[in-house]
């Protein structure tokens, strides 16, 4: 049987999820996803922004795509990073991922833009010859909590045959940490909480994105505050997560973000984070040099008070000092570098500079 290619557009996307949602079979976006993208703020009706794949009435993949802008070379270009792809197991080994990535290429003019793919997917891109990497600058991982079992699997599948052995050397290991945090005293410095961007922020922000790919500002940012694709919910029964491969419900998902400021109340820094499985991810970090030391101090704060295992900060500056920084909740410390992938049509990607929230990944 031939598959047939449906691509769906912005301006399509309502009427698509009320099909969905009377699907019995595998859909391919959740409802809160939709909605969205249908109110990206650098999106279009015309955007097509969800290829699928039937066989018959059976869907067999999707790739769904996430229009932005990004700046390279002085200029402003319209683009598209893809996210969720997904194959159908009875339907893999036949080549659809790549069709469908094929096919949002030339629907975007080959600007294509890829960040936190799996390894299996990051091996085709580089067998498509048309992407280049950008890993960036050095960024910064600790480790507070030893999660050695959840994490040494995803990077090496031989340790999932020995998960067990790994969790008993996990809970070994706990004990001793715990000692060690409970002589860590995390100082919090002067901060402001937000739950959207006010004018005082979108200028900060907008005075230090000038080099930056991407350079999301005050309503960029205030959208992915407030439409997120997970919710901090736990799954309920018949729509997820059997019917939606990516997930959606998060018991464990949170976003917050703050202003960083000195002892006379001006504004050094701005910090958007996620945390999700106890993992704090900072999303969008800008700062002046004079308040690095406590953007990091308000990050290890944050990590110890919500009982993180791992940290992530990709910002240069302010990983410099989460590595050298004496007090600190974490047993481990290294460099970090989150791999992206750019359209070779844009150029050398030595000309890139992004954050780690680009794309799609502050969203999840």
């Amino acid at each position: 049987m031939q598959y047939y290619l449906k691509i769906i557009t912005v301006g399509l996307l309502p009427d698509f999820v009320k099909q969905e949602l009377a699907r019995t079979a595998p859909v391919a976006i959740s409802p809160w996803r939709a909605m969205s993208q249908a109110l990206n703020p650098r999106s279009e009706q015309n955007d097509p922004i969800l290829f699928l794949l039937y066989e018959g009435e059976a869907l067999r993949a999707y790739l769904g795509c996430l229009p932005d802008w990004c700046w390279t070379g002085g200029e402003m270009h319209r683009c598209a990073w893809l996210t969720g792809l997904w194959v159908d197991p009875v339907a893999r080994g036949k080549g659809l991922a790549k069709r469908l990535v094929k096919e949002a290429m030339a629907h975007w003019e080959h600007r294509i833009l890829l960040t936190e793919f799996t390894p299996e997917a990051g091996r085709m891109y580089d067998r498509m010859g048309a992407f280049e990497t950008w890993t960036g600058a050095a960024g910064f991982r600790g480790y507070i909590q030893p999660d050695f079992a959840r994490l040494l699997p995803l990077k090496y599948p031989f340790f999932k045959r020995i998960r067990p052995v790994i969790r008993v050397f996990d809970s070994v290991l706990r004990p001793f940490t715990d000692v060690r945090l409970s002589y860590y005293y995390p100082k919090l410095p002067n901060i402001d909480y937000l739950y959207e961007l006010d004018m005082e922020c979108v200028e900060f922000i907008y005075a230090l994105s000038e080099e930056e790919s991407t350079r999301r500002g005050g309503v960029e940012l205030n959208w992915i505050l407030g439409f997120p694709w997970v919710f901090d919910a736990p799954p309920f029964d018949g729509f997820f997560p059997d019917r939606y491969y990516f997930t959606s419900l998060s018991p464990k998902f949170k976003q917050y973000c703050c202003k960083v400021l000195d002892e006379e109340g001006r504004m050094i820094g701005f910090l958007l984070w996620t945390m999700r499985d106890r993992h704090l991810k900072v999303r969008y970090c800008y700062g002046l040099q004079e308040g690095y030391v406590a953007m990091a101090e308000t990050i290890n704060y944050h990590a110890f008070a919500l009982r993180a295992k791992m940290v992530t900060c990709l910002h240069e500056g302010v990983a410099r000092v989460l590595r050298t920084m004496r007090s600190s909740p974490y047993f481990y410390r290294k460099k970090y570098q989150q791999p992206f992938m750019v359209s070779k049509v844009f150029g050398p990607s030595d000309q890139f500079r992004f954050q780690s929230g680009d794309g799609d990944a502050a969203f999840t």
